[in-house]
């Protein structure tokens, strides 16, 4: 019974970390419910009722890497300042190659790193880009911008659709 616990926390902890939905807050073990997520508008129960397949995970594991190599490669620019960014991937994300998926979100921040907000048209967007929004750094202590993909959004970042 404790390894099937472990396995659920597990598939619950890397379902906090894709799903942008997902609140925050402290999980703790129960039974009926499996889980009991004290979150910061109240208590929600979980149950696990059936595990991901190997490769949705491996290619929920491939996107979130994204945005930090994005970061990277973008403050090696010339001209840059710190800024935040938010993106969402579409359903054609998982045909497009890693470093394509990288070197377009850089090209498309860095056209537009001076305009703010998320109101990019569409067609717009890079290939494999459903949303991205481009905002002032908020105030943490690295002031180093924060670039953000899907997964669970930390206490104090921003999200704008």
């Amino acid at each position: 019974m404790k390894r099937q616990k472990e396995i659920e926390r597990q598939y619950t902890e890397e379902a906090r970390k894709v799903c942008s939905f997902f609140p925050a807050g402290e999980l703790v073990d129960h039974e009926r419910p499996d889980f009991l997520l004290n979150a910061a508008t109240g208590v929600l129960g979980i149950e696990v009722t059936e595990l991901c397949f190997q490769e949705p995970r491996r290619e929920a594991a491939r996107l979130m890497h994204v945005p930090k190599r994005a970061k990277e490669r973008f403050n090696c620019l010339p001209g840059v300042q710190p800024i935040d960014v938010s993106i969402a991937f579409n359903w054609r994300s998982e045909e497009i190659p890693f470093q394509e998926l990288t070197e377009s979100l850089v090209e498309f921040v860095y056209k537009h790193r001076d305009r703010r907000g998320s109101d990019f048209n569409i067609r717009e967007l890079p290939k494999g880009y459903c949303h991205v929004g481009i905002h002032e750094v908020l105030d943490r202590p690295d002031r180093t911008g924060h670039w953000q993909g899907p997964g669970r959004f930390q206490k104090g970042s921003r999200r704008e659709s």
